[in-house]
């Protein structure tokens, strides 16, 4: 019996191995069965399967001498034995025609965006730069420009009539006639001027607050307070015409995505003809 001979005999043959042995006899018998019309099969040999394999489109050829990028091969196009293409290793960038990235990219231990940059014909990372926030997958503007509240309309003349009109521009004017006024009396306690809402931005630690207050008489003070969900800023003026006033809130202690109440209060010093004025009040957010 030849080396590499198998001999089938019926107590071989009883036995896992013999089995196996059979099997793989008949796969193979199978494979070069000539005038078979299958033709797409998965195949395994040494050497390139190029000009050596015949086979079907479809085909797969698993090269057992092969290294990286030449181990597996498929079978894309042509006849009979052409039209081998190997494989390459899945680490290798997919083009940005198939899908891909067309290049490495290695980890920037950040949050970043990843974009197109046209300029180098590459894809990069994007920097979540000034004035942006990165929250798990929400970008936000925390531009410190942005007007975070805004009360603004016009003043009559001291001790007229109250009259509302919203006035379009955000820029503080200090010109006289430009804001309403609201004499809310004098005392020692703050009286609830205007109220509203505010929704903590991500980024947003400190309103800056400019207010024009004024008092009616120049022995007393008008104070504004702004209170943002309990937190407290205030300043005061002894101006008896519209003057600007500016003061901080801390706001870091709130919840970023929560809506807070908002008011605006004033106040003026003890004594008869102390009433407090208050027009414009806006601020921005940093």
């Amino acid at each position: 019996m030849a080396e590499g001979d198998i001999n089938l005999n019926p107590q071989l043959l009883q036995t896992p191995e013999g089995v196996s042995q059979i099997n793989s006899m008949f796969r193979q018998l199978f494979d070069l069965v000539p005038g078979d019309g299958e033709t797409v099969r998965i195949y395994k040999g040494y050497g390139s399967p190029e000009t050596v394999i015949n086979a079907g489109i479809g085909s797969v050829y698993l090269r057992l001498d092969g290294s990286t990028g030449t181990t597996i091969y498929m079978k894309e196009s042509g006849i009979l034995a052409t039209g081998w293409i190997a494989v390459a290793q899945l680490t290798t960038p997919i083009s940005l025609a198939n899908g891909g990235t067309g290049q490495s990219l290695s980890d920037p231990g950040a949050d970043r965006i990843l974009f197109w940059d046209d300029s180098a014909s590459a894809i990069s990372f994007l920097t979540v730069s000034t004035g942006l926030d990165l929250t798990t997958t929400n970008l936000t503007s925390i531009n410190t420009s942005n007007v975070v509240y805004l009360y603004q309309a016009q003043v009559n003349t001291q001790g007229g009539a109250s009259g509302e009109v919203t006035n379009a521009s955000l820029t503080p004017i200090t010109a006289t006639g430009l804001y309403r006024y609201i004499a809310i009396g004098s005392g020692s306690n703050y009286i609830a001027y205007l109220s509203s809402k505010w929704k903590k931005i991500s980024g947003v630690s400190t309103w800056t607050v400019y207010a024009q207050v004024w008092t009616r008489l120049g022995t007393r003070s008008s104070d504004c307070q702004v209170d943002v969900g309990g937190q407290l800023g205030n300043a005061s003026s002894a101006a008896t015409a519209p003057a600007w006033v500016n003061f901080t809130v801390d706001v870091s202690g709130l919840v970023n995505g929560t809506v807070y109440d908002v008011s605006i209060n004033g106040k003026a010093s003890s004594g008869g003809g102390g009433d407090c004025y208050i027009g414009t009040v806006i601020a921005f957010g940093s």
